[in-house]
């Protein structure tokens, strides 16, 4: 058996200038590599887990952390293990070698966040650099350093660069420079592999090449990428952003233009010396296509969880002959569309009323591109618009509705002694992604003044590991603030209202106790000042409720449809309600995603 190493007590003792061979897992890396340099090793080989399929795979940490420990640390696969256990007690020498293999240095780190940017939908990143597991000076530390991973390292990698452009063309203003450094980026396999402009931008740096180009491209806004942002759209879509090509040399440059099948581009453009060209870039949809995008709605097969539905790629310029410093430019670009239907939910019809049953029905129509579907709740609450800034308030509740359905919906297990319940929330403005808010829903029982539990739209990173990471969830706690199940949230990006389900066991609710109240506030993660508290409470009956909910209704384009609804009014009295919130994620952002059918006299 090998050792995990994460305790000095692990080692024993060891002989003078011992190099230990430990197992991967349990404990951090660099646990590791103190506790082995506080046993007395010169240096530790890192085992990787037995479970990794790849028998060859390395470790994900392979360096060293002077901060920490300093001592040298290597990474093998696990296909090494018997070989390394076998030369246990064997005399070696440490010399420098060969090159280390290391088939994961190109790939993006699995902790990369990728764009389109929160708020504009804009383009980003521009570039990707060298971020995982670099080793740099630390201050204070005399000779010694230390090993990080993230924006911290790639960020000055690029500023290194910048500072190379900048003292090799003095004249540049910032856009120019940065404008150099995506220009001349790479997307080639042999760079990064794979390549996604989401998450790399244009590629990565190419610092010798930045320096020595001649030729850069800017565009629109101050950048050197393609921003189409945000579109909900009805129809067809065009939307044209220029190209500026600048040209610092002494001779004219002629450049082969190449878009892509949703961005066209003149074939071929010609920059004069120390002069610049335009060209437009236009990203287009047809009418079909826009009617073809995907919903928004995760849980109805749109984007992953926690991810926006984008195009992108990246328009290039190649010149079509080579002279010193002139390279191929590429400027990447990225478009946010959404297809919106138009689900509109008429005034109920009259009530026909029988053994204490009202029973009426609800016309919907779709007029939009986009197809989508009616989902019904009961409507509890509402709040007029009234945060000060809607762009930027984007937790500011519109409307709350509650719907019940047999607890299988959610757990794919029929349980007669459970009801699945899901929340919808609705907002008069529009975030980038949910996570940017936090809806606290406060559950009451008997007592109205003391909630028993709280359902609450998280970003579900921040609640299981301190770290947002854009999965928005539905989480329920109880009173004294102990997480007690979480559920994926309905939460599309670039959208307006979230679902957020749960079980009613979940809140205490059984067929024995089946009333229930609650309230909501909306909070800005953004801005703390930003609060949308809700007045009143609204009641509910899970297992009898006043009003009929659950009802679920595709509409094509064109397409329409009477729901049926019902009101028992032997629990109206007790559970009472304002009428029903007919939701349609893919409509509009707004009011439009959620229309109000008032309850009336049944």
């Amino acid at each position: 058996v090998v050792s995990l190493g994460c305790t000095a007590a692990d080692y024993g003792t060891l002989p003078a200038n011992t190099v230990v061979a430990i197992q991967r897992g349990v404990c951090p890396f660099v646990d590791k590599g103190a506790a082995a340099e506080t046993a007395g090793a010169v240096g530790i080989i890192d085992i990787n887990r037995d479970n990794i399929a790849d028998p060859n795979e390395l470790p994900t940490f392979i360096g060293y952390n002077p901060e920490i420990f300093d001592i040298p640390m290597i990474g093998v696969g696990r296909g090494s293990k018997a070989a390394i256990i076998a030369a246990d007690g064997q005399a070696v020498t440490l010399q420098p070698g060969g090159t280390v293999a290391n088939p994961t240095y190109k790939r993006l780190a699995s902790f990369s966040s990728g764009g389109p940017r929160n708020g504009d939908s804009a383009a980003k990143p521009d570039v990707t650099a060298p971020g995982s597991s670099i080793v740099s000076t630390l201050s204070g530390s005399g000779s010694k350093g230390t090993t990080l991973s993230g924006t911290s390292m790639a960020s000055p990698h690029v500023a290194g660069v910048a500072a190379l452009v900048h003292a090799a063309n003095p004249s540049w203003n910032p856009l120019a420079v940065k404008a150099a450094i995506v220009g001349t980026a790479s997307a080639a396999a042999a760079d990064i592999n794979p390549y996604n402009v989401r998450t790399a931008g244009s590629g990565a740096v190419q610092a010798r090449k930045a320096v020595d180009t001649v030729g850069y491209a800017t565009t629109p806004d101050g950048t050197a990428s393609l921003s189409y942002g945000y579109d909900p759209l009805s129809a067809a879509y065009s939307e044209t952003l220029a190209i500026t090509l600048h040209n610092t040399s002494a001779a004219g440059i002629t450049y082969n233009l190449a878009g892509t099948a949703f961005v066209s581009v003149p074939a071929t453009v010609t920059v004069p010396a120390h002069g610049t060209a335009t060209v437009n870039a236009t990203a287009a949809l047809t009418a079909a296509q826009v009617a073809a995008l995907p919903t928004t709605s995760v849980l109805l097969g749109g984007a992953p969880w926690g991810g926006v539905n984008t195009f992108r790629g990246a328009v290039v310029a190649t010149p079509t002959s080579a002279s010193a410093g002139v390279y191929s430019l590429r400027i990447p670009y990225m478009a946010v569309p959404r297809g919106t239907s138009n689900v509109t939910a008429a005034a109920r019809s009259a009530y026909s009323t029988a053994n204490g049953i009202s029973r009426a029905s609800i016309p919907v129509t779709n007029t939009g591109i986009h197809g989508s579907y009616a989902d019904v709740y009961a409507w509890g609450l509402s709040d007029p618009d009234d945060l000060p800034n809607v762009s930027t308030a984007t937790n500011d509740i519109r409307a709350v509705g509650l719907q019940t359905f047999a607890a299988e919906g959610l757990t794919g297990a029929p349980d007669p002694n459970d009801r699945a319940l899901v929340f919808a929330v609705n907002t008069w403005g529009r975030w980038s992604t949910a996570a940017s808010n936090q809806f606290d829903i406060a559950i009451y029982g008997a007592n109205k003044h003391k909630p028993d539990y709280y359902v609450v739209g998280v970003d579900f990173g921040a609640v299981t590991t301190g770290s947002f990471d854009g999965l928005f969830a539905s989480v329920i706690f109880d009173a004294a603030g102990n997480p007690l199940d979480a559920w994926v949230a309905e939460s599309p990006a670039n959208g307006s209202t979230v679902l957020l389900p749960l079980l009613a066991s979940d809140i205490g609710q059984t067929s024995g106790n089946t009333r229930f109240s609650y309230a909501i506030t909306g909070f800005s993660v953004e801005d703390s000042s930003l609060v949308d508290t809700v007045a009143g409470q609204a009641e509910f009956n899970t297992f009898n409720p006043a009003l009929s909910t659950g009802q679920f209704v595709a509409l094509a384009p064109g397409g329409s449809a009477s729901i049926p609804v019902a009101v028992n009014k032997g629990f109206l009295s007790t559970a009472p309600a304002k009428g029903w919130m007919v939701v349609a994620i893919d409509d509009a952002n707004g009011a439009a995603q959620a229309d109000l059918v008032p309850i009336g006299t049944p």
